[in-house]
């Protein structure tokens, strides 16, 4: 059955908040280099690409830098198509430490930016700008890997299964539905002219056959018997990134004030779009991204990825699932929102900790 969308806005009121962790750094290390480059009298930079590892196929490039061009202008620094320097990096896999798996490393991300002329020169005394960020948020973000991660395990099996999907990953996929697993009721399909595509299988990853510039829906499934919050984001990119609805006062001020789309449980939501709000998107292009974006993180890779992440949701006034994990031994924590819709009005829920990760796949020229 398909419902009316439901939306969960993103008000974390809550630390260790999923996605926050990455911008709270980035916006940190940026800070710092629009100081230096202020102090040398530069106040503009171009960025440039920005690419993951080479043995595993990720493009979260655009998404970091959308995410490095508004902390950027946000400390006085303007991001330009053209100029003087340019800002280009890598992330990469990287073992961390953090307070939970000690003595153990948790896996994690390092960012590795650099700050350059035309001739490779590195700017004054701009070194390597390098920014870490422990913990699977991040990881899951950025590598997109296809994976089922139990609400209840222990923070260092989930850890152990993440890094299992990155070594050998696998994707079910049953006739047009890519699964992170067979049994897993977690689902999604691409949408062309109103028709599922068919995806294939290379290497465990979920691959697809996309016309370049032509629009396609996607559709999110849920089989479990309760609500799950999905996030949503093409090439590291959210689905609600280009929204004109933003939150208006607190840490998050100027941010888009949704994140998540509430999918009931055994019920399936299609998404048409990017949301700008309510009543308005704008279609999923393949190889492209809305206008206005081109100087915000533009891709010349040729690979596009799809990546629905999954989680329980449930009524704060309502006690927390049996099923769904002590957010306090997990260390991830849980982020309240509230749900809205075209018809729905505002509905408040809770999203638990990451379930599944559904990626899918495709060439973009």
């Amino acid at each position: 059955m398909h419902r009316a969308l439901a939306l969960l806005a993103g008000v974390l009121l809550v630390p260790c908040a999923r996605g926050q962790d990455v911008r709270k750094e980035i916006s940190k290390s940026m800070e710092q280099l629009a100081g230096k480059l202020k102090t040398f009298g530069e106040r503009q930079l171009a960025i440039g690409q920005i690419t993951g590892p080479a043995n595993f196929p990720s493009n979260s490039g655009p998404g970091l830098g959308i995410l490095l061009a508004a902390e950027l202008e946000r400390h006085g620094i303007a991001v330009k198509p053209r100029a003087k320097l340019g800002l280009h990096g890598q992330y990469l896999l990287a073992n961390l430490d953090h307070p939970d798996f000690f003595p153990k490393k948790r896996l994690g991300i390092a960012l590795t930016l650099k700050v350059e002329d035309a001739f490779g020169k590195v700017f004054k005394d701009c070194k390597d700008i390098v920014c870490t960020f422990p913990g699977e948020d991040a990881v899951i973000e950025l590598m997109a890997p296809p994976v089922v991660l139990p609400a209840r395990e222990t923070p260092l099996m989930r850890d152990r299964l993440l890094r299992k999907s990155l070594e050998e990953p696998r994707t079910a996929i049953v006739r047009t539905k890519i699964q992170a697993t067979p049994e897993s009721p977690f689902a999604i399909e691409i949408l062309v002219d109103g028709k599922a595509l068919d995806p294939a299988d290379d290497e465990g990853l979920a691959f697809l056959k996309l016309q370049p510039q032509k629009q396609f829906q996607i559709r999110l499934i849920n089989r479990a018997d309760h609500e799950v919050g999905v996030r949503l984001a093409i090439d590291g990119i959210s689905v609600f990134a280009f929204s004109k609805e933003l939150t208006v006062s607190g840490p998050l001020k100027g941010q888009p004030r949704h994140s998540v789309f509430l999918v009931p449980p055994q019920e399936e939501l299609v998404i048409p779009g990017w949301y700008v709000s309510s009543k308005e998107w704008t279609p999923f292009m393949a190889g492209s991204y809305p206008k206005g974006s081109a100087d915000l993180g533009q891709s010349s890779a040729s690979l596009g990825v799809i990546t629905a992440t999954f989680a329980a949701a449930w009524n704060p006034q309502e006690a927390q699932p049996a099923h769904e994990a002590d957010s306090s031994r997990l260390g991830i924590g849980v982020e309240p929102s509230s749900a809205v819709g075209t018809n729905l009005g505002a509905v408040p829920r809770k999203v638990g900790v990451v379930r599944a990760v559904v990626s899918a796949r495709f060439k973009k020229d």
